[in-house]
């Protein structure tokens, strides 16, 4: 790219050679080296004076949102991944250098001045601190791009896309790319290192390149995909190196261990934050020493040996550290301190098997009160010196200096005594200290940076000038100003996005940011007048914080889709014709609201029926391209977008009022990837074990109940729309189904219960439209709204007497005890009441409503009873056998009498009451779980409501054998079926199927659902599986299911391959993983987890049919006879390929006994060989149906047995292909193949339509193969001759041999 496009010399001041030439003071990269040690020979002074500030024209927003302040379950948390809190600074001679958040620019500036010598801009935030080297300043952006720009002027030297293409999505309100480089650049030696991107699920990159030209090294992008795409890498945070390793942060995990040379794993560990990690660890911060890694957590450092990732060196209290010599400074909060390494690692060591006992020993408060005690003195071993400070978020040293900065201000203490020789008063809190002979930088979270000096200086300077109106007042000014004002009148949009197409020189965007709440994204084809309008808006102080300007064609804009809620042209106001054709906008357009508007105002350019008939043609294509209503008001015309056809809602708990679980969403499909991701974060969530009700979504919103309020965001751009306060609404409980939720929805109201009143909240605006009471009791009783629903114009509740339980009765959430006794219907519309219905002991946790009834269980005994009663006689049932147990279990459940009812929905009328035995649908085995009620398809289905993972070991032992589904008729209560269903969870009912993990069942009959076996083609049982831990609920799609599989896990229906990860951070505990608005939304619900998933955040996934990712299997039944197997070596996962014919992966993905598909071909390599896999996308096989076949493979496979008969079976003739990868026909020819130990003929051909000798894919066929029981394969390959590389096989019976 050409220097005037980027670079901007605002200021022209004398460049020389050894204004950027580095010296050993210098700091040259984040905390001064590669190690991290934050130590430097720098020979400051204390006699320190402010001399400049550089002031952002806001504050940095952090890339991920942070915990909440308060302890949950007695843990005190601390954000994790905030390496972007402040502007960090870098530093050579004369010169520093920093990037921007704010603005998106990388800053030079004079050292003792702070006057800017240069800048450049980038297209997204610079997050982390650049490095300088050879002469040249490197950054990465999130963008996408890695920068080389030479230090003297900011010229690029070059820069790199590490991204396979420029895609950009919505990340906390920035348009950044879709692979952000959150890593910095590491420079060592001659070589530079970096990372990109966030989510695994879409690929991550490492990178190693020449620091000097850029050309690749090596580029590893196949870490996400590993282990059935279950690696969890998300490059984020400061790398480190040494002289072999390279260490790289993974958000809030630990850091990953790679290969300098190869760029291949070393060592990715976990360690238990309750054992062998000794407390909450994980995060970007980090320190090389003493041949450790010390992962830095919230308030201690774990110290990691750098080869192995082994623990049990050192476990340091601290926030910080800074290593130099033998000596390590630390600040805890509470204090800044000295100590000597040695000693106080070897007492860190006691310190920590007193904190193992400490845990072992919690109900034992002597033996606690000791531990607690040792841990305190083992502490302190080592400390040399110590200075009160509350001082803890930023922390270095010089040669006779130690500096530490916090919540408004920075100190500096002398390195031997500890005694304070300097101190300074900052806004905000201290994140980033630098420190050269000549210059201390202080930067803080409110976007300042600032520049202590050893001479007092006459004026402090402030930088940049005053922001000011950077566009001239004249006519042109008012047109735009006009035409500013129109538009937002007319579209009535305020807040949200606006896509400027064609932003010209800017005045539009700039008019519509200044007259609105919006941000506004102009693409501007022109670099030229790009860069102008980029120079006149920072001018203003708006770049990057509300307009973004983007230099790219109006046929390709790499932006997210559904995003804007406005789109606008500059060009078109200017010139009377569109730049672009319907096509190259349409996508960007949001749903449920967005809206496209043209026009002309008198001044923009004369007067012309041809540009108004041109604006009318324009907005009416798009009109045909997006449903929605078309407003022709001449010479302005405007289409404001409507639902997109097909998606479905999320209304209430489980989908919608009928309790399923489902929504009828026909969009939501495989392929999935990231939309937007960002707020709401951990602080606002719920402790994750409290089991708060379910997120919400309709009509293109999302609500969400926090801690004390309730949220409401925009579905498609994660744009906050509004909040109401509502302390005490909040349900917890909702676990297991002891409670339900507070919230329903329609389409423009939100339905909030409270107390005794239930709140209509505008879905809009959160302003209370509607509000209505509980029914007056006969008995004069306070009684609560517990159930809240709302269907076609109909309001339910239930009236609920609710007590606070004791605190010894609380688990899990369960906080309540609740008796209902009667149920209510409100008509919308009048506000009037509808009918009561009073009952005896109502399970409000039960209420289904269907088209024409309501449904629930009434019983004889309160919940609480309930309990009780199961408690005594399974201790009065152990000592019972034969007839007498049962008997004692008739006595039971007839003391326990359970009535299904239905009311009329419009009249309250009770049709029918029915006594239901449901005993074995819950408490059954360990793990609980309430009895719930759902209606689907004029039946009403029965069933236990447990949900968590932690019980498979009971489930494997066949306790839940006798766990049962009873389904009734909904018209007559009459019992259509009822079966043991042997079934984990609650269950989801899915287009006449329930899936009750593992199983489904025919909702008419009872009948399982069935698959063809993958191998033997014959009917088995349909069976899935959650490998990872999986508390919490399904929730589907007709499509797609989607779980808790330790992290986020979903199921291809139509497919049928297998379960698969979204990987990086987990679901909640119970729902929060909904399907609607043609999305799935998943609401950030892991607050209060200290576990290491590498990503807290919420993230909205959208169907992309380029997103293809890999499953784990589950299958039952016999799997001989084999009538076809087809095995892709060195696979990552499962794959289903066009013809719906399964690939299974070998080796086999990662097992944990959790009815994974499993098998052994006893496979032997040569040496030097070994399984290797690609990222598919990297391997090009033209015109190959299954090109990604060919991305992995076995390299000097040798020998391996498939078992394709059993012992009853008949011999069998098989039809074999071996597909090769890398390997030329010729090469292909030559290899040897045995079957039996026979030499086997058989044909080569091309894979794909490639041609020529060179093909590098090559299938061999061989016909009429002869099996009696296994198919024993032998591969030779001449000693001349390298390794092959075997990328599948795929075997096909074709008849019994002769």
């Amino acid at each position: 790219m050409s220097r005037s496009r980027w670079a901007n010399a605002a200021c022209c001041l004398l460049v020389s050679l050894n204004a950027v030439a580095t010296r050993a003071a210098d700091w040259t990269t984040y905390l001064n080296g590669n190690d991290r040690a934050g130590a430097s020979s720098a020979t400051l002074g204390a006699d320190l004076h402010l001399a400049w500030v550089h002031n952002s024209q806001a504050k940095p927003e952090l890339a991920w949102s942070g915990p909440r302040t308060t302890p949950i379950e007695g843990l005190e948390m601390r954000h994790r991944v905030d390496f972007d809190a402040a502007m960090q600074v870098v530093v050579a001679g004369d010169r520093a250098y920093f990037g921007s958040t704010v603005d998106h620019r990388l800053y030079c500036v004079d050292a003792a001045t702070g006057q800017t010598i240069w800048s450049f801009y980038t297209e997204g935030p610079i997050r982390l601190a650049p490095t300088l080297a050879h002469e040249n300043v490197y950054c990465g952006s999130d963008d996408g791009n890695v920068y080389c720009l030479a230090a003297d002027d900011g010229r690029v030297v070059w820069q790199m896309r590490v991204g396979p293409k420029d895609d950009r999505l919505l990340s906390r309100g920035e348009m950044i790319s879709r692979w952000p480089v959150r890593t910095g650049v590491l420079i060592d030696g001659e070589i530079a290192y970096f990372g990109a991107g966030v989510f695994p699920h879409e690929t991550v990159y490492l990178c190693a390149v020449k620091a000097t030209t850029g050309e690749i090294i090596w580029r590893n992008d196949r870490i996400s995909q590993q282990d059935a795409g279950r690696n969890d890498l998300s490059p984020q945070g400061y790398m480190l190196s040494n002289k072999d390793f390279l260490y790289v942060p993974s958000g809030r995990s630990l850091p990953v261990a790679f290969s300098k040379a190869t760029g291949e794993i070393i060592f990715q560990r976990q360690h238990s934050w309750r054992t062998t990690a000794g407390g909450e660890v994980g995060g970007t911060k980090a320190v090389l020493g003493d041949g450790q890694v010390y992962s830095g957590g919230p308030h201690h450092f774990l110290a990691m040996a750098e080869k192995t990732g082994d623990v049990g060196a050192a476990y340091i209290g601290g926030r910080q550290m800074v290593l130099t010599g033998d000596y390590a400074y630390l600040v805890d909060g509470e204090k800044i301190f000295c100590v000597n390494r040695a000693e106080h690692a070897r007492a860190s060591q006691e310190k920590q098997e007193w904190f193992l006992r400490a845990r072992d020993t919690r109900g034992d408060k002597e033996k606690l009160a000791e531990a607690n005690q040792k841990i305190k003195e083992y502490a302190g071993v080592g400390i040399i010196w110590e200075f009160p400070s509350s001082y803890d978020a930023a922390l270095i040293a010089t040669d006779k200096l130690v500096i530490a900065g916090g919540t408004n201000g920075a100190v500096a203490l002398d390195r031997i005594t500890g005694k304070q020789v300097w101190q300074a008063d900052v806004e905000g809190n201290v994140k980033g200290l630098t420190a050269t002979d000549t210059l201390l930088t202080v930067s803080t979270d409110e976007g300042r940076v600032y520049g202590f000096v050893p001479s007092e200086v006459p004026t402090v300077q402030y930088w940049p000038a005053p922001f000011a109106d950077s566009f001239a007042t004249d006519k042109q000014a008012e047109v735009y100003q006009q035409a500013a004002k129109e538009i937002l009148a007319r579209s009535g949009q305020q807040t949200g996005y606006c896509l400027v197409a064609g932003s010209e020189d800017g005045r539009l965007a700039y008019e519509i940011a200044k007259q609105s709440s919006m941000t506004v994204i102009g693409i501007e084809p022109d670099p030229t007048k790009a860069l102008a309008s980029q120079e006149a808006l920072s001018k203003a102080g708006l770049h990057g914080t509300r307009i973004t300007i983007v230099n790219k064609p109006l046929d390709a804009i790499p932006l997210s889709n559904y995003f804007a809620n406005l789109i606008v042209s500059d060009t078109q106001l200017k010139t009377g014709q569109m730049p672009c054709g319907v096509q190259d906008l349409a996508r960007f357009l949001k749903p449920c609201g967005g809206v496209a508007i043209l026009g002309h105002l008198p001044g923009a350019l004369p007067p012309s029926d041809e540009h108004i008939k041109a604006a009318e043609e324009w907005v009416t294509r798009l009109y045909s391209e997006d449903v929605g209503e078309l407003v022709a008001d001449a010479p302005w015309f405007i289409l404001r977008r409507g639902k997109l056809p097909g998606a479905g809602q999320w209304t209430h708990q489980y989908g919608d009022a009928s309790n399923t679980s489902f929504t009828n969403d026909q969009r939501v499909r495989d392929g999935l990837g990231v939309l937007w991701y960002g707020d709401p974060g951990p602080s606002a969530m719920v402790n994750r074990h409290e089991a708060a009700g379910a997120p919400l979504s309709t009509n293109g919103r999302m609500f969400i109940q926090g801690t004390d309020r309730v949220m409401a965001y925009d579905a498609y751009n994660g744009t906050f729309l509004w909040d109401h306060a509502n302390p005490g609404a909040i349900r917890t409980g909702v676990f297991n189904n002891r409670e339900t939720h507070n919230l329903a929805a329609s389409d423009d109201v939100l339905y909030m219960a409270v107390g005794d009143t239930c709140k209509g909240l505008d879905a809009a605006t959160g302003k209370v439209v509607h509000e209505f009471k509980t029914p007056a009791s006969p008995d004069g009783v306070e009684r609560a709204w517990a159930y809240v629903a709302y269907d076609n114009g109909q309001l339910f509740g239930s009236s609920t007497v609710r007590q606070e339980l004791e605190e010894k009765l609380r688990r899990r959430g369960l906080t309540v005890k609740s008796q209902t006794d009667a149920i209510f219907g409100i008509d919308t519309a009048t506000g009037e009441p509808q009918w009561t219905y009073r009952g005896s002991n109502i399970l409000h946790t039960t209420i289904a409503i269907g088209p024409e009834c309501v449904y629930f269980i009434d019983s004889s005994i309160t919940p609480e009873e309930r309990q009780q009663l199961y408690r005594r006689d399974k201790e009065e049932l152990k000592n019972l056998t034969g007839e007498a147990a049962l008997a004692a279990e008739e006595q039971m459940k007839k003391l326990d009498l359970r009535l299904a009812v239905a009311l009329d929905r419009k009249t309250g009328e009770k049709l029918w009451e029915r006594p239901v035995n449901v005993t074995d649908t819950t408490e059954v085995s360990a793990g609980g779980g309430s009895l719930t009620v759902m209606y689907a398809d004029g039946h009403l289905l029965l069933c236990g409501a447990n949900a968590n993972g932690h019980y498979w070991k009971q489930f494997l032992a066949g306790e839940f054998e006798k766990r049962k589904l009873l389904v009734l008729d909904a018209a007559t209560g009459d019992e259509l079926w009822s079966k043991n269903a042997n079934y984990m969870n609650r269950p989801a009912v899915v287009e006449g199927q329930i899936f009750a993990e593992p199983w489904a069942f025919d909702l008419h009959t009872g009948e399982n659902k069935t698959r063809n076996h993958p191998l033997t083609g014959e009917p088995s049982e349909w069976r899935f599986s959650r490998p990872g831990h999986h508390c919490g609920v399904i929730t589907a799609t007709p499509n797609m299911m989607f779980f808790r599989s330790g992290f986020i896990g979903y199921y291809d229906l139509y497919a049928d391959s297998g379960t698969r990860h979204f990987l990086g951070q987990r679901l909640g505990c119970w729902v929060n993983a909904i399907p609607g608005n043609g999305l799935v939304m998943i609401p950030e619900a892991s607050a209060g987890c200290v576990c290491q998933f590498s990503i807290a955040s919420t993230v909205v996934l959208e169907p992309k049919t380029e997103n293809k990712s890999w499953g784990i299997f589950s299958a039952v039944g016999e799997t001989t006879p084999v009538q076809r197997i087809g095995i892709n070596f060195g696979a990552p996962g499962d794959r289903k390929d066009l013809a719906h014919s399964e690939w299974l992966g070998f080796p086999r993905p990662k097992t944990v006994g959790r009815l994974e598909f499993v098998f052994d071909i006893q496979p032997q390599l040569a040496s030097g060989g070994g399984w290797y896999s690609q990222n598919p996308d990297s391997v090009q096989v033209p015109g190959a149906e299954t090109p990604w076949l060919f991305a992995s493979g076995a390299k000097g496979l040798q020998h391996f047995e498939i078992p394709l008969l059993g012992d009853q079976d008949k011999s069998a003739a098989y039809n074999v292909k071996l597909f090769f990868a890398e390997t030329t026909v010729a090469v292909a020819n030559s290899v040897q193949i045995r079957f039996q130990g026979n030499d086997a003929a058989g044909t080569t051909k091309v894979a794909g339509n490639d041609s020529g000798a060179d093909a590098q894919f090559v299938v061999k066929e061989f016909v009429g193969v002869p099996v009696e029981k296994n198919l024993v394969v032998d591969i030779t390959v001449a000693a001349s001759m390298p390794l092959t590389n075997l990328a599948a096989i795929e075997v096909v019976r074709v008849s019994e041999a002769q």
